[in-house]
Protein backbone atom coordinates (compact mmCIF):
# COMPACT_ATOMS: atom_id res chain seq x y z
CA UNK A 1 0.00 0.00 0.00
CA UNK A 2 2.87 2.48 0.77
CA UNK A 3 4.45 1.54 -2.66
CA UNK A 4 1.07 2.76 -4.24
CA UNK A 5 0.36 5.27 -2.26
CA UNK A 6 3.89 6.97 -2.97
CA UNK A 7 3.16 6.03 -6.40
CA UNK A 8 0.15 8.32 -6.93
CA UNK A 9 2.12 11.17 -5.15
CA UNK A 10 3.92 11.03 -7.86
CA UNK A 11 2.08 11.09 -10.87
CA UNK A 12 -0.03 13.41 -8.98
CA UNK A 13 3.07 15.93 -8.90
CA UNK A 14 3.72 14.75 -12.65
CA UNK A 15 0.00 15.54 -13.97
CA UNK A 16 -1.55 12.70 -14.62
CA UNK A 17 -4.09 12.48 -12.45
CA UNK A 18 -6.34 15.13 -11.92
CA UNK A 19 -7.53 16.39 -9.04
CA UNK A 20 -11.41 17.77 -7.72
CA UNK A 21 -12.69 20.25 -5.90
CA UNK A 22 -14.73 19.28 -2.82
CA UNK A 23 -15.38 19.05 0.81
CA UNK A 24 -15.16 15.47 2.75
CA UNK A 25 -15.19 16.19 6.26
CA UNK A 26 -15.55 12.16 6.95
CA UNK A 27 -11.28 12.24 6.49
CA UNK A 28 -10.95 15.67 8.76
CA UNK A 29 -8.18 15.95 10.66
CA UNK A 30 -8.44 15.01 14.25
CA UNK A 31 -7.08 14.90 18.11
CA UNK A 32 -4.76 17.78 17.20
CA UNK A 33 -2.12 18.56 19.62
CA UNK A 34 -0.01 21.34 19.98
CA UNK A 35 2.64 20.42 21.78
CA UNK A 36 2.03 22.48 24.87
CA UNK A 37 1.11 25.65 23.30
CA UNK A 38 -2.01 26.84 24.55
CA UNK A 39 -4.51 27.85 21.61
CA UNK A 40 -6.47 31.35 22.57
CA UNK A 41 -5.18 32.70 24.96
CA UNK A 42 -1.63 35.57 24.78
CA UNK A 43 1.67 32.91 25.39
CA UNK A 44 5.29 33.25 25.26
CA UNK A 45 7.00 30.64 23.55
CA UNK A 46 10.35 30.73 22.65
CA UNK A 47 10.48 26.90 21.32
CA UNK A 48 9.79 25.39 17.60
CA UNK A 49 5.70 25.42 17.60
CA UNK A 50 5.19 20.96 16.74
CA UNK A 51 1.51 20.46 15.66
CA UNK A 52 0.18 16.62 15.29
CA UNK A 53 -3.26 14.99 14.84
CA UNK A 54 -4.14 11.34 14.24
CA UNK A 55 -4.11 10.24 11.12
CA UNK A 56 -7.28 9.74 9.51
CA UNK A 57 -8.91 5.62 8.82
CA UNK A 58 -9.84 5.87 4.93
CA UNK A 59 -12.71 3.57 3.77
CA UNK A 60 -13.62 2.34 0.58
CA UNK A 61 -10.48 2.56 -0.79
CA UNK A 62 -9.44 5.86 -0.90
CA UNK A 63 -5.89 5.70 -0.67
CA UNK A 64 -4.05 8.80 1.87
CA UNK A 65 -1.43 10.91 0.04
CA UNK A 66 -0.94 12.99 2.67
CA UNK A 67 -1.51 16.30 4.16
CA UNK A 68 -1.45 19.62 2.85
CA UNK A 69 -1.38 23.10 5.54
CA UNK A 70 -0.97 26.62 5.47
CA UNK A 71 -0.76 29.38 8.21
CA UNK A 72 -2.20 32.70 8.10
CA UNK A 73 -4.17 34.89 10.04
CA UNK A 74 -7.65 34.41 8.88
CA UNK A 75 -10.17 31.71 11.02
CA UNK A 76 -12.06 31.49 7.94
CA UNK A 77 -11.92 27.70 6.12
CA UNK A 78 -10.05 27.50 2.93
CA UNK A 79 -10.61 26.49 -0.16
CA UNK A 80 -9.11 23.98 -2.06
CA UNK A 81 -7.67 26.45 -4.82
CA UNK A 82 -6.62 28.34 -1.29
CA UNK A 83 -4.79 25.18 0.26
CA UNK A 84 -4.01 21.99 -1.91
CA UNK A 85 -0.87 20.23 -2.77
CA UNK A 86 0.00 23.09 -5.04
CA UNK A 87 -0.61 26.23 -3.11
CA UNK A 88 0.37 25.64 0.66
CA UNK A 89 3.40 26.53 3.40
CA UNK A 90 4.38 22.71 3.55
CA UNK A 91 3.37 19.11 3.23
CA UNK A 92 3.13 16.19 5.30
CA UNK A 93 3.83 12.66 3.62
CA UNK A 94 4.85 10.32 6.30
CA UNK A 95 2.73 7.44 6.67
CA UNK A 96 2.72 7.52 10.19
CA UNK A 97 -0.12 7.07 12.64
CA UNK A 98 0.30 10.66 14.07
CA UNK A 99 1.53 12.61 11.58
CA UNK A 100 3.39 16.44 12.73
CA UNK A 101 4.48 19.57 11.39
CA UNK A 102 7.24 22.10 12.56
CA UNK A 103 7.36 25.42 12.30
CA UNK A 104 10.59 27.22 13.74
CA UNK A 105 10.65 29.38 16.83
CA UNK A 106 12.72 31.91 14.77
CA UNK A 107 9.44 32.78 12.76
CA UNK A 108 7.31 33.62 16.10
CA UNK A 109 10.99 35.44 17.73
CA UNK A 110 8.92 39.34 17.21
CA UNK A 111 5.20 38.34 17.15
CA UNK A 112 3.46 40.68 19.72
CA UNK A 113 0.15 39.58 20.93
CA UNK A 114 -1.85 41.96 17.92
CA UNK A 115 -0.61 39.27 15.82
CA UNK A 116 -2.94 36.32 15.28
CA UNK A 117 -1.84 32.56 13.66
CA UNK A 118 -4.24 30.06 12.34
CA UNK A 119 -3.19 26.62 10.82
CA UNK A 120 -5.19 25.46 8.24
CA UNK A 121 -4.54 21.68 7.77
CA UNK A 122 -6.67 19.44 5.14
CA UNK A 123 -6.10 15.82 4.66
CA UNK A 124 -4.95 14.86 0.75
CA UNK A 125 -6.17 11.57 -0.38
CA UNK A 126 -7.06 9.51 -3.73
CA UNK A 127 -10.86 8.78 -4.51
CA UNK A 128 -10.59 5.88 -5.68
CA UNK A 129 -13.85 5.82 -6.77
CA UNK A 130 -13.48 8.81 -9.24
CA UNK A 131 -9.83 7.97 -9.56
CA UNK A 132 -9.07 11.85 -8.89
CA UNK A 133 -6.83 13.44 -5.81
CA UNK A 134 -8.92 15.26 -3.27
CA UNK A 135 -8.44 16.95 0.13
CA UNK A 136 -10.88 17.09 3.49
CA UNK A 137 -13.03 19.82 5.01
CA UNK A 138 -10.20 22.43 6.53
CA UNK A 139 -9.43 21.87 10.06
CA UNK A 140 -8.25 25.31 11.51
CA UNK A 141 -6.47 25.61 14.66
CA UNK A 142 -6.48 28.90 16.21
CA UNK A 143 -6.09 31.54 17.01
CA UNK A 144 -2.04 30.94 18.13
CA UNK A 145 -1.84 34.22 19.63
CA UNK A 146 2.00 34.24 20.86
CA UNK A 147 3.77 37.37 22.70
CA UNK A 148 7.34 37.63 22.65
CA UNK A 149 7.91 41.05 22.39
CA UNK A 150 8.96 42.66 25.73
CA UNK A 151 7.98 46.11 26.34
CA UNK A 152 10.47 49.19 25.94
CA UNK A 153 10.29 52.55 28.17
CA UNK A 154 11.68 55.28 30.11
CA UNK A 155 12.45 56.57 33.57
CA UNK A 156 12.98 60.35 34.49
CA UNK A 157 14.17 61.39 37.53
CA UNK A 158 11.70 64.65 38.48
CA UNK A 159 11.37 67.08 40.90
CA UNK A 160 7.83 66.97 43.03
CA UNK A 161 6.62 68.30 40.11
CA UNK A 162 7.45 65.96 37.33
CA UNK A 163 10.02 68.67 36.22
CA UNK A 164 13.65 66.54 34.89
CA UNK A 165 16.15 67.27 37.67
CA UNK A 166 20.18 66.71 37.29
CA UNK A 167 20.95 67.17 41.03
CA UNK A 168 19.00 66.63 44.26
CA UNK A 169 19.96 66.41 48.41
CA UNK A 170 16.82 64.21 48.42
CA UNK A 171 17.93 60.50 48.92
CA UNK A 172 14.28 59.81 48.37
CA UNK A 173 13.97 60.14 44.21
CA UNK A 174 10.80 60.69 42.15
CA UNK A 175 10.49 58.54 38.81
CA UNK A 176 8.52 58.85 36.14
CA UNK A 177 7.86 55.63 34.20
CA UNK A 178 5.85 55.26 31.18
CA UNK A 179 6.46 51.83 28.97
CA UNK A 180 4.90 50.49 25.54
CA UNK A 181 3.03 47.10 25.45
CA UNK A 182 0.83 47.85 28.99
CA UNK A 183 3.73 46.68 31.25
CA UNK A 184 2.43 45.34 34.51
CA UNK A 185 5.91 44.98 36.46
CA UNK A 186 9.17 47.18 36.94
CA UNK A 187 11.95 46.25 38.03
CA UNK A 188 14.22 49.43 39.53
CA UNK A 189 17.92 48.99 40.45
CA UNK A 190 20.80 51.06 40.92
CA UNK A 191 23.32 49.06 38.86
CA UNK A 192 23.08 47.18 35.67
CA UNK A 193 21.94 44.02 37.06
CA UNK A 194 18.29 43.05 37.39
CA UNK A 195 16.28 42.37 40.40
CA UNK A 196 15.17 38.96 40.94
CA UNK A 197 11.92 40.37 41.95
CA UNK A 198 9.58 42.94 40.40
CA UNK A 199 7.04 45.37 41.62
CA UNK A 200 3.63 46.64 40.02
CA UNK A 201 4.23 48.87 36.94
CA UNK A 202 3.20 52.51 37.99
CA UNK A 203 3.97 55.42 35.99
CA UNK A 204 4.95 57.34 39.38
CA UNK A 205 6.70 55.69 41.95
CA UNK A 206 9.26 56.57 44.94
CA UNK A 207 12.73 55.02 44.82
CA UNK A 208 14.58 55.01 47.63
CA UNK A 209 18.37 55.19 46.94
CA UNK A 210 20.62 52.49 48.62
CA UNK A 211 23.97 54.12 48.45
CA UNK A 212 23.20 57.44 50.25
CA UNK A 213 27.12 58.57 49.58
CA UNK A 214 27.30 61.61 47.40
CA UNK A 215 27.52 61.53 43.87
CA UNK A 216 26.35 60.66 40.42
CA UNK A 217 23.17 58.02 40.79
CA UNK A 218 21.77 55.86 38.28
CA UNK A 219 18.37 54.58 37.89
CA UNK A 220 17.89 51.22 35.68
CA UNK A 221 14.55 50.12 34.59
CA UNK A 222 13.26 47.27 33.00
CA UNK A 223 10.05 46.73 32.16
CA UNK A 224 7.31 43.20 32.03
CA UNK A 225 4.21 42.52 30.20
CA UNK A 226 1.35 40.37 31.06
CA UNK A 227 3.31 37.06 30.40
CA UNK A 228 6.49 37.19 31.33
CA UNK A 229 8.31 39.25 28.37
CA UNK A 230 10.96 41.40 30.37
CA UNK A 231 13.03 44.28 28.69
CA UNK A 232 16.27 42.96 27.61
CA UNK A 233 18.35 46.15 28.15
CA UNK A 234 17.15 48.65 30.92
CA UNK A 235 16.29 52.10 30.65
CA UNK A 236 18.39 54.99 32.70
CA UNK A 237 18.34 58.50 33.91
CA UNK A 238 21.21 59.83 36.13
CA UNK A 239 21.18 62.38 39.09
CA UNK A 240 23.75 64.41 41.14
CA UNK A 241 22.49 63.30 44.76
CA UNK A 242 24.67 66.63 46.78
CA UNK A 243 25.77 66.67 50.38
CA UNK A 244 24.03 67.91 52.79
CA UNK A 245 25.70 71.27 52.33
CA UNK A 246 26.85 71.61 48.79
CA UNK A 247 27.97 74.15 46.16
CA UNK A 248 24.48 74.63 43.45
CA UNK A 249 24.85 74.46 40.37
CA UNK A 250 26.99 71.35 41.27
CA UNK A 251 27.70 71.10 37.78
CA UNK A 252 27.44 73.63 34.64
CA UNK A 253 27.71 74.53 31.17
CA UNK A 254 27.76 77.88 30.27
CA UNK A 255 27.63 78.93 27.04
CA UNK A 256 29.38 82.12 25.78
CA UNK A 257 26.70 82.96 22.56
CA UNK A 258 24.06 83.07 25.06
CA UNK A 259 25.57 84.04 28.75
CA UNK A 260 27.98 85.44 30.23
CA UNK A 261 27.59 85.03 34.03
CA UNK A 262 26.22 82.26 36.24
CA UNK A 263 25.40 82.72 39.82
CA UNK A 264 26.64 79.93 41.97
CA UNK A 265 25.37 79.56 45.72
CA UNK A 266 26.25 77.28 48.57
CA UNK A 267 22.88 75.44 50.02
CA UNK A 268 22.24 73.92 52.94
CA UNK A 269 24.88 75.54 55.43
CA UNK A 270 24.89 77.10 58.54
CA UNK A 271 27.36 78.97 58.42
CA UNK A 272 26.93 82.51 59.44
CA UNK A 273 30.00 84.15 57.95
CA UNK A 274 29.74 82.83 54.24
CA UNK A 275 33.04 81.59 52.30
CA UNK A 276 35.70 82.40 50.66
CA UNK A 277 35.70 81.39 47.08
CA UNK A 278 38.21 80.35 44.57
CA UNK A 279 38.36 79.17 40.50
CA UNK A 280 40.09 76.11 40.87
CA UNK A 281 41.82 73.59 37.89
CA UNK A 282 41.15 76.08 35.69
CA UNK A 283 41.96 74.21 32.13
CA UNK A 284 41.55 76.79 29.11
CA UNK A 285 40.68 75.26 25.66
CA UNK A 286 44.08 77.51 24.54
CA UNK A 287 46.56 77.71 26.56
CA UNK A 288 47.24 81.09 28.33
CA UNK A 289 43.13 82.32 28.61
CA UNK A 290 41.41 82.68 31.43
CA UNK A 291 38.60 80.80 31.89
CA UNK A 292 36.60 82.69 34.27
CA UNK A 293 36.42 85.04 36.90
CA UNK A 294 34.29 86.57 39.72
CA UNK A 295 32.36 89.73 38.68
CA UNK A 296 31.70 91.10 42.38
CA UNK A 297 32.20 90.19 45.56
CA UNK A 298 33.91 86.38 46.39
CA UNK A 299 35.32 86.58 49.80
CA UNK A 300 32.97 85.75 53.12
CA UNK A 301 29.94 84.98 50.67
CA UNK A 302 27.62 82.92 50.60
CA UNK A 303 27.24 83.37 46.64
CA UNK A 304 29.25 84.25 43.84
CA UNK A 305 28.92 85.82 40.09
CA UNK A 306 30.87 84.05 37.70
CA UNK A 307 31.72 86.09 34.18
CA UNK A 308 32.88 83.50 31.20
CA UNK A 309 35.74 84.43 29.63
CA UNK A 310 36.67 81.59 27.30
CA UNK A 311 36.12 78.19 26.79
CA UNK A 312 37.87 75.83 28.76
CA UNK A 313 36.63 73.74 32.56
CA UNK A 314 37.19 74.70 36.24
CA UNK A 315 35.93 73.71 39.63
CA UNK A 316 34.88 76.17 42.57
CA UNK A 317 35.91 75.66 46.11
CA UNK A 318 34.36 77.19 48.97
CA UNK A 319 36.03 77.51 52.40
CA UNK A 320 34.27 78.42 54.98
CA UNK A 321 35.46 82.20 56.01
CA UNK A 322 35.79 81.11 59.72
CA UNK A 323 37.90 78.62 59.03
CA UNK A 324 35.76 75.93 60.60
CA UNK A 325 33.53 73.37 58.73
CA UNK A 326 34.14 71.79 55.44
CA UNK A 327 35.45 73.21 52.07
CA UNK A 328 33.05 72.29 49.79
CA UNK A 329 34.30 71.55 45.84
CA UNK A 330 32.02 71.78 42.81
CA UNK A 331 31.80 69.85 40.38
CA UNK A 332 33.38 70.31 36.64
CA UNK A 333 31.84 73.31 35.32
CA UNK A 334 32.56 73.86 31.47
CA UNK A 335 32.62 77.05 29.19
CA UNK A 336 31.56 76.40 25.49
CA UNK A 337 31.10 78.98 22.55
CA UNK A 338 28.67 77.75 20.48
CA UNK A 339 28.72 81.07 18.32
CA UNK A 340 29.79 80.72 13.96
CA UNK A 341 33.13 83.18 13.16
CA UNK A 342 32.30 86.00 11.39
CA UNK A 343 28.73 86.12 13.11
CA UNK A 344 29.68 89.49 15.21
CA UNK A 345 25.78 90.56 16.00
CA UNK A 346 24.98 86.51 16.79
CA UNK A 347 22.12 86.33 14.10
CA UNK A 348 23.37 83.24 13.13
CA UNK A 349 24.45 84.36 9.49
CA UNK A 350 27.47 86.16 8.54
CA UNK A 351 26.45 89.11 6.33
CA UNK A 352 27.36 93.00 5.77
CA UNK A 353 25.79 93.43 8.84
CA UNK A 354 28.78 91.60 10.78
CA UNK A 355 31.38 93.84 8.26
CA UNK A 356 30.12 96.99 9.28
CA UNK A 357 30.13 96.26 13.61
CA UNK A 358 33.76 95.21 12.80
CA UNK A 359 34.77 98.21 11.15
CA UNK A 360 32.75 100.56 13.47
CA UNK A 361 34.51 98.95 16.14
CA UNK A 362 38.28 99.42 14.47
CA UNK A 363 37.73 103.33 14.09
CA UNK A 364 36.58 103.34 17.93
CA UNK A 365 32.91 103.88 16.62
CA UNK A 366 31.09 101.03 19.02
CA UNK A 367 32.65 98.60 21.71
CA UNK A 368 32.02 95.29 20.90
CA UNK A 369 32.10 91.91 23.90
CA UNK A 370 34.64 89.51 24.24
CA UNK A 371 32.79 87.28 22.35
CA UNK A 372 31.50 89.56 19.93
CA UNK A 373 35.75 89.96 19.63
CA UNK A 374 36.51 86.10 18.93
CA UNK A 375 34.13 85.87 16.22
CA UNK A 376 35.21 89.46 14.44
CA UNK A 377 38.86 88.14 14.16
CA UNK A 378 38.44 86.43 10.81
CA UNK A 379 42.15 86.82 10.36
CA UNK A 380 43.40 84.72 13.27
CA UNK A 381 44.99 87.47 14.92
CA UNK A 382 47.18 86.88 17.57
CA UNK A 383 44.61 89.06 20.28
CA UNK A 384 40.85 89.17 19.19
CA UNK A 385 40.49 93.39 20.44
CA UNK A 386 43.13 94.10 17.28
CA UNK A 387 40.28 93.48 14.92
CA UNK A 388 40.08 96.05 12.34
CA UNK A 389 39.29 96.57 8.19
CA UNK A 390 41.14 93.50 7.39
CA UNK A 391 38.49 91.37 9.15
CA UNK A 392 35.62 93.52 7.79
CA UNK A 393 36.54 93.49 4.35
CA UNK A 394 37.42 89.15 5.04
CA UNK A 395 33.02 89.17 6.26
CA UNK A 396 32.20 91.33 3.74
CA UNK A 397 34.36 88.79 0.77
CA UNK A 398 32.46 85.67 2.35
CA UNK A 399 29.18 87.12 2.75
CA UNK A 400 29.06 87.26 -0.97
CA UNK A 401 30.53 84.54 -1.93
CA UNK A 402 33.94 85.30 -2.81
CA UNK A 403 35.57 83.09 -0.46
CA UNK A 404 34.37 79.98 1.22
Amino acid sequence: MKRISRLLVFLFALGLLAWAPGVHAEYEITGVDTGGLKIGPIVQWRADVVVSWTKPTLSGGDVLQGFVYKWNTSPGALSDVDLSATANDGMVVDDFDFPSLTKPAADFANDDSNLLRYLHIKTWFLDVSSNQATYSADTVIGPINIDNVAPTGTVRITDADGNDITETRNTNLNLKLSASLAPVKMYLSENSTRPTTGAAFFSEAAYQLDNIEPGTKTIYAWFEDSVGNISSAPDTDTVMLLGPVSISPYQAVMDLTSASSQVFAVEGSSETGGYNWQIIEAAPENIGDTVAEFSGDSAATDSVTVSALNPGTFKLQATPSDGTGDVLTSGTIAIVRSAIKGDVNSDNQVDSGDAILVLRYSVGLTTLTNLQLWAGNVTNKAIDSHIDSGDAIKILRFSVGLIS
